[in-house]
């Protein structure tokens, strides 16, 4: 995946349109349009962009590579789901001790 299909996933998940995209970087709907069709951004609009869509990980937009680490989504969701194991195992372990601490009526 390219910077510009970065562009344009990060636009989809926040619901942004090109039209509005190219208003608020200041760009015309064809730029947008051609951009869209895998011409090069140029990079005074990808800082325009990086400074008027705080919630974009510029890092991921220029290289992208996360700046939360160079983990797939595939590798977290593993370890996510390794924690969640941890947790759950630890919490019958709790329970079980609870269990033989506290008498039974």
């Amino acid at each position: 995946m390219n910077r510009n299909d970065r562009l344009f996933e990060f636009l989809k998940s926040i619901g942004e349109s090109q039209v509005d995209y190219g208003k608020t970087v200041k760009a015309s709907r064809q730029q947008v349009s051609n951009w869209k069709a895998g011409k090069p951004i140029p990079d005074k609009y990808m800082v325009k962009t990086i400074e008027n869509y705080p919630d974009i990980d510029a890092r991921w937009l220029i290289t992208g590579k996360s700046s939360a680490g160079d983990y797939g989504i595939e590798v977290l969701k593993d370890k996510i789901l390794n924690l969640t194991e941890q947790l759950l195992a630890e919490k019958e372990r709790v329970i079980d001790l609870q269990a033989k601490l506290i008498p039974q009526e």
